[in-house]
């Protein structure tokens, strides 16, 4: 919306053959990110959401790949170019970077959850000696993070290292609006609303119906 832009290096996938392994990349449920927001509430912690930058490409290929280099190479057109990253676009990558993604939470201490593979959880010990668990969501490159201790964690995530982009309480998340809500008894627990999706969605078929 303010006018930058951003280039992105594709690989083309139609090209190459399929890989060996299994290139099945999960994402998180629905019904994991409304629980971790319920959490989050019931526990009285912070939720933070951050995105990867370029995430892929902090991912070696796992495919023997190469390319031709083009005009835009310069003087090394027409030289044979090997693709050593996991770059959009190739079929395993996506799998390569949810493997990657996974060994990181683990070195930070989090246990993947039975229920989602794309939910983890750590116990952890409040300043107060009560004992409680923080959580991790990944949504492919979009983490969500529900802990007491948010910036800490997303501090260890740049010194994987990762490129983090965002870093606050989420107002929209997967297009549904988020906040927070103060109720009668004093609590503010978060809530998550469609009402912009129904507000377009309504808006839509008034103005397909009254064109037929």
């Amino acid at each position: 919306m303010d006018f930058r832009r951003k280039a992105q290096l594709i690989a083309g996938r139609h090209v190459t053959n399929s890989p060996n392994k299994d290139s099945y990349s999960s994402m998180a449920s629905q019904g994991s990110i409304c629980l971790d927001f319920l959490l989050a509430s019931l526990n009285y912690l912070h939720l933070l959401l951050v995105d990867i930058g370029n995430a892929h490409v902090n991912v070696n290929c796992p495919e023997k790949v190469y390319s031709l280099a083009g005009p835009k190479f310069g003087k090394h057109e027409g030289k044979v170019v090997l693709i050593t990253k996991a770059l959009y676009g190739l079929k395993s990558s996506s799998a390569a970077w949810h493997l990657h993604l996974a060994q990181s939470h683990r070195l930070m201490g989090f246990v993947l959850s039975k229920a989602d593979p794309d939910m983890w959880f750590c116990k952890v010990q409040r300043p107060d000696k009560t004992e409680c668990y923080e959580y991790i969501i990944s949504y492919i490159d979009n983490l969500t993070i529900v802990s007491d201790k948010t910036k800490a964690i997303s501090k260890a995530l740049e010194n994987i290292p990762y490129t983090l982009k965002g870093g606050s309480a989420p107002k929209i998340f997967l297009k549904v609006i988020t906040g927070v809500h103060t109720c009668n008894n004093g609590t503010n627990p978060l809530y998550m609303s469609a009402r912009q999706y129904l507000t377009n969605a309504t808006h839509n078929i008034k103005q397909t119906l009254g064109e037929t």
